[in-house]
C-alpha cells in the first residue's frame, strides 16, 4: 500500500521543464555566434588593403570606424 501512495505522489511531483530554457539557450548561443562573426568581420576589413576596400566601395576611414563599433551595433 506504502509503494503504492509513493507512486502515485511521484507521478503528479511537478518536474521542472527545460524545455522552457531550451530555447533560451539556443538565442544566447546564436547571439554569441552572431557577435563572434561580427568581430572576424570587422577584423577581416581592417587586414585589407585599400585597393581592395576601393574595390567594395568603403575608404580606410570607413572601414576603421566600422572595426571600431561596439560588437553589439550593427
Amino acid at each position: 500500500m506504502r509503494n503504492s501512495y509513493l507512486n502515485e505522489q511521484l507521478m503528479w511531483t511537478p518536474v521542472p521543464r527545460l524545455s522552457r530554457h531550451v530555447g533560451l539557450v539556443r538565442r544566447v548561443v546564436a547571439t554569441l555566434r552572431r557577435l563572434h562573426a561580427r568581430a572576424r568581420e570587422r577584423r577581416e576589413l581592417l587586414a585589407m588593403s585599400d585597393r581592395d576596400l576601393r574595390d567594395i566601395g568603403l575608404t580606410r576611414l570607413d572601414a576603421w570606424r566600422e572595426a571600431n563599433k561596439p560588437l553589439w551595433r550593427s
